[in-house]
């Protein structure tokens, strides 16, 4: 069985030590995968962009709005998972 791996250091940008998901979070999942050998094994996958279509077929669009108005007004926090 493959594992298929989505990941950049971007990723590490998101780093609120205050919330569950974390650098410091993506680190200790990156290193467990290099120590078990998973992470070589792993098939890349390059992280793109998603379309509003699929977007809106994950999470209700008047949720998506929220978020997108919350993003624009220079608003970081949403909800507690947002």
């Amino acid at each position: 069985m493959s594992i298929g791996l989505v990941y950049s250091d971007e990723y590490l940008e998101h780093n609120d030590p205050s919330h569950p998901e974390n650098a410091d979070r993506l680190r200790a999942v990156t290193a467990l995968l290099q120590q078990s050998g998973a992470w070589g094994r792993a098939v890349p996958i390059a992280p793109q962009p998603i379309t509003m279509e699929r977007l809106t077929s994950l999470h209700h669009p008047e949720y998506v709005k929220r978020v997108r108005q919350t993003a624009e007004t220079g608003r970081y926090w949403q909800d507690g998972d947002t």
